[in-house]
């Protein structure tokens, strides 16, 4: 076997050999495989990344957000996140809960709080609350200060086309 001269094996202070830790990745959408995180939890990783938010499914779920705060009715409302996590997801559960995969997506779209908790419930589901954890941020939804500073001024120019975003003849919808 040819080698560049290095191991994979570390010590830790106290001599003892550790190992890299071994990520994953997946991305997913209505696209695409909806078996990718079933099929890494099946091999050996310590954790798997994931991202299904593409450009179109952020200006998808912008829209739809935009609209239905426009409507005023937030309270019967979809959540706003790639349906498709959820069941990609669902299946590799129990396997994420055995070998204590750790899992880092971003698939919360406009709704990063609804998916966690749809998580949350597809957990409880499985009879898992007990072995798998959720934790969610939020912050990269920035609609409200792009039209702030556009009132204020802010020019925005296109660094493809040159351009000014207040030259573009659309309402924007969605900023991330």
């Amino acid at each position: 076997m040819a080698t560049n001269g290095h191991t994979n094996s570390h010590t830790n202070g106290n001599g003892t050999a550790k190992r890299p830790i071994r990520v994953a990745g997946a991305s997913g959408g209505f696209t695409d495989r909806q078996r990718a995180i079933h099929s890494l939890a099946q091999c050996d990783v310590d954790v798997i990344v994931g991202d299904w938010m593409s450009e179109c499914t952020m200006s998808w779920h912008g829209a739809a957000k935009s609209a239905i705060l426009a409507k005023g009715d937030t309270e019967q409302r979809p959540g706003l996140y790639d349906p498709s996590f959820r069941a990609n997801l669902t299946p590799a559960l129990p396997l994420l809960a055995e070998k204590g995969i750790k899992l880092a997506v971003n698939a919360g779209a406009s709704d990063t709080e609804m998916l966690a908790k749809a998580v949350e419930e597809a957990i409880k589901d499985a009879g898992l609350s007990d072995k798998l954890k959720v934790a969610w941020i939020q912050g990269d939804e920035v609609l409200d200060v792009v039209n702030k500073l556009l009132k204020q001024g802010e020019k925005f120019e296109n660094i493809c086309f040159g351009g000014e975003l207040k030259d573009w003849g659309f309402e924007p919808v969605a900023a991330q």
